[in-house]
């Protein structure tokens, strides 16, 4: 096999990871809300939402406390693809990977006493 071939096919497969894991950093409320000095490949929100989601932070919040939290965000009911039941969608910038035409967002879900049920990140 080509020696070329196989570091281009590496390269192609490992960037990504790394650049994501290089740009990471800790989750600054004041800084998610209004973030300053963007870069618009790597996002404020983009950077930190991984920090956001494994540090629990969003668990057990009731909405205003999320709103307080992350800021208003956009409705889920304004987005297409089906009935997203009153939850919270965050921009968070393109997708990370080797192709980023897409967009990444986070996701909120509320239960029917408004506390969170659940969040993640969706592509669209």
């Amino acid at each position: 096999m080509n020696l070329y071939f196989v570091v281009m096919i590496g390269w192609m497969m490992g960037w990504p990871v790394v650049e994501d894991h290089w740009h990471r950093r800790d989750f600054v409320a004041a800084e998610w809300r209004w973030p300053s000095n963007e870069d618009h490949m790597w996002p404020s929100r983009l950077c930190m939402v991984d920090d956001l989601m494994a540090s629990g932070r969003l668990d057990g919040l009731r909405r205003d406390e999320v709103v307080e939290l992350l800021g208003p965000g956009q409705a889920k009911d304004d987005l297409p693809g089906g009935d997203w039941s009153g939850g919270i969608m965050y921009h968070l910038g393109p997708e990370r990977g080797f192709i980023r035409i897409d967009s990444e967002w986070l996701f909120v879900e509320f239960d029917g006493a408004g506390i969170v049920s659940d969040y993640g990140l969706y592509r669209d």
